[in-house]
């Protein structure tokens, strides 16, 4: 499977480790490196096993949105947005009450209240 490195750093996945064997085909207390592949900041898509992209190292980069798949579109709007949340955000964008994307409810509602109660205080 093709990967594409999205994030400002090297990415570096490593594959399985195998037991080194002995001439006789008996196990050795030596492990060998597996293949690893390197996915270079803005370069071009590489190509890795399907089994170690279906592990939780690889997943999780791409869950973080740090990797993704080559070909396959993105697509930024599947995340749902708890109505209410943007309900708030909006009520502080009105209010120009800064935020940040990953600002709780709870905090966006005590802003906006410690905000209102400046408000009533200056007049």
């Amino acid at each position: 499977m093709l990967l594409k490195n999205n994030a400002p750093r090297l990415i570096v996945i490593n594959g399985p480790q195998s037991i080194k064997k002995d001439a006789n085909g008996k196990p050795m207390n030596h492990l060998m490196a597996g293949p690893s592949w390197k996915l270079l900041p803005a370069g071009p898509a590489v190509d890795v096993d399907d089994a170690v992209v279906k592990g939780d190292y690889v997943q999780s980069l791409i869950k973080a949105g740090d990797v993704s798949i080559a070909g396959e579109v993105i697509d930024s709007t599947a995340e749902e947005v708890d109505p209410e949340l943007e309900e708030l955000r909006e009520e502080c964008d009105l209010r120009e009450i800064k935020y940040r994307s990953n600002t709780t409810k709870d905090t966006l509602r005590k802003k906006i209240e410690e905000f209102d109660a400046a408000e009533e205080a200056a007049l």
